[in-house]
């Protein structure tokens, strides 16, 4: 399923809210988390990437702990996402073959005294037990013999033409055609990626710059839409990665317009070159298709 995302420049600046609400469950966890499991949160999946990257590039294990602890410096000092530090670091090391004695030990204790399962005090009873169990085979893992070093290849990163303002001409595979208006660019460990908001074109057969600001705000299908969410604004964009990667016969520059900093927000679904259509076709779903 798609999903909204929001790349670690923008989440490293977020407000801190110890506890999110699932309104259509009435589910209560910590920020950032979407289930029980070690790497369903934001700050634990950003650094299972990260570890992997800079292993990628060459970086000893020794290196590559002490640039993401650097990163991480705000998450490692907080009382409720130290925890969430340590025990993704560990696991990731652990899965490569490359877990260090002093990471071992700061996860342990994490799990051992607590802390970690303090974060999930006001979740529902269930959850918290998932993640209970989820702490104890963790313990359980890093005490056992991690696999042989694996050789972990240096990663692509995201590369884009494009810039803020760029008005662009998409082409889906079944032919219909959409505007895509870049708001800005994010850059981090993993390259640079386009933030647009995906116009319709509503049947012209080339976009006018003149008239961007007519064309309605692409709207998000009913198989995605949460009413009562105050969050999800209901008006799709894209967090486009790679997308150097898309050919000319799928995407064409028309001009560029400065985007207005005082319009409606968008909400932000991942997508890489190699899925966008595949990401449209979802948001786009009434669920009957």
């Amino acid at each position: 399923m798609a999903k909204a995302v929001h790349h670690r420049p923008l989440a490293r600046g977020r407000i801190h809210v110890r506890y999110q609400v699932n309104v259509a469950i009435g589910e209560v966890r910590p920020v950032g988390a979407w289930g029980p499991a070690i790497f369903s949160d934001d700050v634990a999946a950003d650094i299972r990437e990260d570890w992997r990257l800079h292993i990628g590039d060459g970086l000893s294990p020794e290196a590559a702990t002490t640039r993401i602890i650097e990163q991480y410096a705000d998450a490692v000092k907080d009382q409720d996402e130290a925890g969430v530090v340590w025990l993704a670091l560990a696991v990731s090391q652990w899965r490569t073959g490359r877990l260090l004695p002093e990471v071992q030990a700061r996860a342990i204790e994490v799990i051992d005294n607590g802390a970690d399962l303090r974060r999930w005090e006001s979740a529902d009873p269930k959850t918290r037990r998932a993640r209970a169990q989820v702490l104890a085979k963790t313990r359980d893992q890093l005490l056992s013999p991690p696999p042989e070093t694996k050789r972990i290849p240096r990663r692509r990163r995201s590369r884009t033409p494009y810039g803020a303002g760029d008005v662009l001409r998409y082409r889906h595979r079944s032919g219909r055609e959409f505007v895509f208006w870049v708001s800005r660019n994010v850059s981090d460990i993993g390259g640079e990626y386009n933030y647009l908001e995906v116009l319709d074109l509503g049947g012209s057969a080339v976009p006018s710059l003149s008239d961007l600001h007519r064309y309605s705000p692409l709207k998000l299908g009913a198989a995605l839409r949460r009413p009562g969410d105050p969050i999800q604004t209901g008006r799709i964009g894209l967090s486009l990665i790679h997308a150097s990667m898309l050919g000319a016969d799928r995407i064409t520059l028309i001009g560029n317009v400065a985007y207005p900093p005082g319009r409606p927000r968008f909400d932000a679904w991942g997508a890489s070159a190699r899925d966008v259509d595949d990401v449209l076709y979802r948001l786009l779903s009434d669920g009957d298709q």
